[in-house]
This record gives structure tokens, sequence and C-alpha cells, in this order.
């Protein structure tokens, strides 16, 4: 079902990327940025922090779209979150190590807010009536976007 390729990709693009960016960012800040090993993992733990709201924020505003303009409301807080998270990685990227560190972690806080908006959305999670066996392959499946990355 292409429908379930879908769900794997959408939710692919933030769990997966969660999860890769989870793995590399200490090791970024620590050899990017000169800084000693416990500075980097208090900035890259702070990617994770944004789990504290943002994820809640993204399943408010997609229930609120919800509400308002049905299902699509739910697929256009999906759209904006990964559109905004690809924005917010590209300057990330475009962060260089002749800026100061603090201006990576603004960058990257704001990045990480929108991956979990993305998840929080819920988009994935309606997006084809399936069955407990397909959904367990979604699930599955969006994990390996970001072990594919790692590699």
């Amino acid at each position: 079902d292409p429908r379930i390729v879908i769900m794997i990709l959408q939710y692919g693009a933030c769990f997966g990327t969660e999860l890769a960016m989870n793995a590399q960012l200490a090791t970024h800040f620590r050899t990017y940025f000169q800084m000693e090993a416990g500075s980097a993992s208090v900035l890259a733990g702070c990617f994770g922090l944004m789990n504290l709201f943002a994820r809640s924020l993204g399943g408010i505003v997609s229930d609120q779209l919800f509400a308002k303009f049905g299902f699509p409301g739910r697929i256009w807080a999906q759209f904006l979150g990964l559109f905004f998270e690809g924005l917010f990685l590209l300057a990330f990227g475009f962060v260089d190590n002749s800026q100061q560190w603090y201006v990576a972690l603004i960058v990257l806080l704001f990045f990480s807010t929108f991956v979990q908006i993305s998840e929080g959305t819920g988009a994935h999670q309606y997006f084809a009536p399936i069955q407990s066996a397909w959904s367990l392959c979604a699930g599955v499946g969006s994990d390996q976007p970001g072990f594919l990355l790692e590699g």
C-alpha cells in the first residue's frame, strides 16, 4: 500500500532525523567548536529538551487545524512542521565554526522545536486506515532513515 510508504517517509523525516541528531550532536559540537565533551553533551542535550513542550504543541496545533479544516488541516500541520524543520536544518548547516557556538545552539533549538512539532502533529498516525501489522511496519520503518544517515 503506497499510503504506508508515505507514512514511513513522513515519520522517518521527523523521528529518523531526531535519532540521527541525538547520535551525532555531541560529537559535532566537540569537534567543530573545539569544546570539552561535557559542554558539548549539554548543548546536544538541548535538542532533546524540546520534547518537553514542542511535541505537545504540534498535537495542539494539529487538533485545532483538524477542528477547523478537517483532515486537510492535519496534513497542513504536518507539512508546515516538516517544511520549517528542513529550513532550520539548512540554516544549521550554514553555521560554521567562525561563528560562536551559541549561534549554532539558537538555530538548533528552532530546528529541534520543529522536529518535535512534526512528530506531534499526528498526521502520520491518521494517514491511512491501517491494521496493527501495517502500523508496526510504519513504526519500525520510520526509524530506518535515522540509522541510514548515521552509517
